[in-house]
């Protein structure tokens, strides 16, 4: 019963961690367009969310192939990479 609940709370905290995170690119972007709705902005809002997606996914990659002693060659150029 206690992990159900752990795993709840972990669930919940993840859509909320990722609602603030929407809602801040939406804020940011809103802003710097000065959009009237979401509409307006939600191809450039769907754009940087997988960007981020993807950053992430080369870091995994990355990592896994460390754990493994193999080489992985990034598809993303570094001074392209989210965090650089």
């Amino acid at each position: 019963m206690e992990l159900t609940f752990l795993m709840e709370l972990t669930s919940k905290y993840i859509d909320l961690k990722f609602e603030q995170t929407f809602k801040n690119i939406d804020d940011l972007l809103h802003k710097d367009a000065g959009c009237g709705s979401e509409l307006d902005y939600v191809e450039q809002t769907s754009w940087v969310l997988f960007l981020k997606y993807l950053d992430n996914l080369e870091k995994d990659k990355e990592t896994a192939a460390q754990l493994t002693g193999k080489v992985y060659e990034n598809i993303i150029e570094p001074e392209y990479k989210w965090t650089a």
